[in-house]
């Protein structure tokens, strides 16, 4: 089961994972990440897709950025490593294409 399920429908930013250690929904967030899957389900919109770190101070690393275009995903599921102390895990996605965002917990 996702330990994240966020659901967008708009061009914005959105922060998936809070440093800290909280999910979107603020509860604790103690495992590392072994799983993110980034659907537009949108049946015509495409996606401009940046997901990325958020130290507070200025530091973005980018981890994923690229195009979903309409009916599809992208799985990150290869040596996935932040530290949630450091970071917000934050998406910017660019038009209003309906996109879910899921997150699993190692």
């Amino acid at each position: 089961m996702a330990r994240i399920y966020q659901s967008i429908a708009s061009a914005t930013t959105t922060t998936l994972l809070t440093k800290g250690g909280s999910d979107s929904d603020g509860a604790p967030f103690r495992g590392g990440v072994s799983e993110i899957i980034i659907v537009n389900s949108d049946d015509s919109d495409f996606n401009v897709i940046t997901l990325y770190l958020d130290d507070g101070d200025g530091g973005y690393p980018v981890m994923f950025k690229g195009v979903l275009p309409p009916q599809s995903s992208i799985v990150l599921d290869h040596n996935i490593y932040f530290d949630i102390n450091i970071y917000n895990l934050k998406i910017i996605t660019s038009s209003d294409a309906a996109t879910t965002v899921m997150i699993y917990e190692q």
